[in-house]
């Protein structure tokens, strides 16, 4: 058996009390109930959906500083204790409004039922909101249109009156003048009537598609796109069944931004059929909020339940106070010189157009580091937005963090950015109610800081470099002080000895170096770069190149000849000896294995180019021998000699020096007659010889003579 609880314990009863107030809390509230943004302790919610338009954007200026622009913009206009309204409804009786709903001729009700139902429900909503003391708050006329347009009931505040005129409406015919959709016409007699007050004028446009006539001729051609029909006193133009030339549409539109240009409100509804361009229409025109889509009855009902809400209930806002603050840390203000605030600058449009409020604005001010603009008692007109602009740039400590940071490093512009005001809400007919003071915060746009970039390079001329190297990367401040290393990168082949670091240039600047982190050797002669300064606002590139050249030197080897017994047309052969020397061609002479041999002969010389520092060159020249003859060699090396006797082995050694003349290797060769006596016969001895040969020889003959003589006495 089943028990029932019953609420009889004391217990009970104050669970139930508890129940009971927590679903009356929760009715109250609502269960299903919207989040509402945290904001500080105390302090009440801001109601974001009657709250005004603001913005706060951030746009480069190119210079690597930033321009700041806070706005506010008013949502309804400024006005007198009791607002009034004149409501135009502009509906189409093309042809197609005898459709149904859906398309089919034959379906019932037809659209155009469906919209004088409407219209008339319309009419009775806003019309209520007259009163015996304000019998005229609220007007309504109605303009038709289908080839053409006419204003089928003037302005009125009788909504018998105004039902009967909509209960009569007819479609034009079925021919393409006046059974078209001529959306010029409409709009344009629509904009002609004269209201109270262009701001609280509203046009309610209603179509069921796209526009096929048009007013304006704009051009002609033989296309039926061009073609123009008489409608009484009026000549259209068009097809009166499509647009392919997009001229009726976008006569149209000139309308619709003219109507918007002039502070009426456009409410654009495309009912039942094919309205793609509605939307378009209502985008153009400034008023993309106000564009409706009604497929059915029920969906058009709604629109203008809508409709007749934003025209009776307006919200405008006053006691308007922009204030920001920056993000101290990394974010500082553009001061123009001497001054101690920013400057300011002002704009305020309407509908993406220039305007010139009708009150005269007050100027922001500046204090303490925070931007203030207090727009005071003024009310907001509507639809124009109100903004301040000031610059700002990046300080160095974001420059600096931004270059250690790998990818993107973005700072906030503001730590804070607060609006306040005050809502007026007026309903028509009643007397307008003023909210507390309220208070939302601004969104902190974040920028990107621009990062400089440092090449280092490494260029080896000549020789075998090793297989990596590390550079070190040196930061000082900008006039070379302070200097620390800032990071090392490693260079080889495989990154073509290249590498490029992120560093932060910025309004102080840096200045940069770099030095080999390791000797690649004593072989290798290092041209470092002067350090280089970057300094700006926007993103700058250096350059550190390092330059190792291979310590090369040169050597000439010249042959010489001389003596007595000298053959100058002799060749003498000589070996050169350099152990490990690449093989290859060094300037006239090709070494292989370490090895090369050339011939000489007098006053020849061969020169030895691009020979690495420090490798000894053995150079040997090959014996040879005269016949009763004397050989003796000097090998000078720069000026310093080494005799060699003729059976001695003729080897020197020489090195060359790098960014040097060339090291100068000379043999000399003297070869001089040795007779089998020992005696050095020399020129001069050979003429001393024959002259005593000759001596005797004439003493010889002169004794011949006197011998002949005497005998030829004796005779």
């Amino acid at each position: 058996m089943k028990k029932t609880l019953e609420w009889t314990h004391p217990a009970l009863h104050l669970v139930q009390k508890a129940l009971v107030a927590a679903v009356s809390i929760i009715a109250a509230v609502g269960l299903f109930a919207l989040p509402v943004p945290a904001y500080a302790e105390d302090a009440p919610a801001t109601d974001l959906t009657t709250a005004p338009a603001h913005d706060k954007t951030a746009t480069p200026n190119g210079d690597g500083t930033y321009k700041i622009t806070l706005s506010v913009t008013g949502n309804s206009v400024q006005s007198t204790t009791t607002s009034h309204a004149d409501v135009i409804v502009v509906m189409d009786l093309s042809y197609s409004m005898n459709y149904g709903q859906y398309g089919e001729y034959i379906d019932r009700p037809s659209r155009l039922s469906v919209a004088k139902s409407a219209v008339d429900s319309l009419a009775a909503k806003l019309l209520a909101n007259n009163t015996a003391d304000n019998q005229n708050a609220v007007r309504i006329s109605l303009v038709t249109f289908g080839g053409d347009a006419t204003v089928s009931k003037g302005f009125t505040n009788n909504l018998q009156d105004f039902k009967a005129t909509v209960d009569g409406l007819q479609t034009g015919s079925g021919d393409d003048a006046t059974g078209g959709t001529n959306w010029e016409a409409g709009l344009t007699v629509a904009n002609q009537m004269a209201t109270r007050d262009a701001n609280q004028t509203y046009i309610i446009f209603v179509s069921d598609g796209n526009p096929t006539l048009r007013n304006t001729r704009g051009g002609y051609s033989w296309d039926d796109e061009d073609k123009p029909h008489r409608i009484g006193r009026h000549i259209i133009y068009g097809s009166g069944n499509s647009d392919n030339n997009g001229k009726n549409y976008y006569f149209a539109s000139q309308v619709a931004k003219e109507i918007t240009g002039a502070g009426k409100t456009l409410f654009s509804v495309g009912v039942f059929g094919n309205v793609s361009k509605m939307q378009n229409l209502a985008s153009e025109a400034g008023q993309a909020e106000n564009y409706y889509s009604a497929r059915d009855q029920a969906a058009l009902n709604s629109a203008f339940d809508n409709i007749v809400n934003t025209i009776t209930t307006n919200i405008s806002y006053t006691n308007v106070e922009i204030e920001d603050t920056l993000n101290s840390k990394y974010v500082d203000y553009v001061l123009p010189a001497g001054a101690e605030a920013p400057a300011f600058s002002y704009s305020y449009t309407k509908n993406g157009q220039e305007y010139k409020p009708a009150d005269t604005i007050p100027d922001a001010s500046f204090a303490d580091g925070k931007v203030t603009w207090n727009l005071g008692s003024i009310v907001l007109e509507k639809g124009v937005t109100y903004a301040v602009s000031f610059d700002v740039q990046l300080k160095q400590e974001a420059y600096d963090e931004a270059a250690k940071t790998k990818g993107d490093f973005t700072v906030y512009t503001n730590d804070t950015g607060t609006l306040s005001y005050q809502k007026i809400t007026r309903v028509t007919g009643e007397d307008p109610v003023y909210s507390d003071i309220a208070s939302l915060e601004y969104k902190k746009p974040q920028v990107t800081v621009p990062v400089s970039t440092l090449t280092v390079s490494k260029t080896w001329n000549g020789g075998t470099p090793p297989q990596s190297l590390v550079v070190k990367v040196f930061q000082a401040n900008i006039q070379g002080n302070d200097k620390k290393e800032y990071t090392t990168v490693t260079l080889n082949a495989a990154n073509k000895w290249t590498a490029n670091v992120p560093v932060a240039a910025g309004p102080l600047g840096h200045t940069y170096s770099v030095a080999e982190a390791e000797n690649p050797g004593d072989q290798w002669q290092q041209s470092l770069p002067d350090p280089v300064k970057l300094i700006g606002l926007t993103s700058k590139t250096g350059r550190q190149d390092i330059t190792n050249t291979y310590k090369t030197g040169s050597l000439t080897l010249t042959k010489k000849i001389k003596g007595n017994a000298a053959n100058v047309g002799e060749q003498f052969e000589f070996t050169l000896t350099c152990d490990g020397l690449a093989d290859g061609k060094y300037g006239d002479v090709t070494f292989t294995g370490g090895t090369a041999t050339a011939k000489l002969g007098n006053d020849k010389t061969i020169t030895l180019s691009n020979v690495p520092v420090g490798k000894p060159i053995a150079i040997t020249e090959s014996s040879t021998s005269t016949p009763n003859a004397q050989m003796t060699t000097t090998a000078t090396i720069n000026g310093i000699e080494t005799p060699f006797a003729d059976s001695e082995h003729k080897s020197v050694t020489a090195t060359v020096e790098y960014d040097k003349p060339a090291t100068a290797v000379v043999y000399t060769n003297e070869t001089k007659i040795a007779p089998d006596t020992g005696l050095d016969i020399s020129t001069t001895s050979q003429g001393v010889l024959l002259g005593v040969a000759a001596a005797g020889a004439a003493t010889l003959a002169a004794a011949a003579i006197r011998k002949n003589h005497g005998e030829r006495k004796e005779r």
